[in-house]
């Protein structure tokens, strides 16, 4: 599977924009409507080791009610926020 460009899901890489994967964040663990999902503590993930690296974990915006990954927030900010 290719990553989308725009907006790619933590969990398969295919987009979360115009009703792809959505990801949520629900009593401290990652909700999503992905094939690939599993279940993980945000907080815990937060964290970098050297067994799991990656910090892409979903991220509320301080700016709105959505929620995006965390290596999709800046996109959404300059997309949504404009000079935040």
């Amino acid at each position: 599977i290719q990553v989308s460009p725009s907006y790619p899901c933590g969990f398969c890489g295919r987009s979360t924009s115009n009703g792809g994967c959505s990801i949520a964040i629900q009593s401290g663990k990652a909700v999503s409507s992905c094939q690939e999902v599993y279940e993980f503590q945000v907080a815990a993930a937060s964290n970098s080791t050297a067994a799991k690296p990656c910090t892409n974990v979903p991220v509320k915006c301080a700016l709105c009610p959505e929620t995006h990954w965390k290596y999709n927030m800046i996109t959404h900010l300059a997309d949504n926020h404009p000079g935040w």
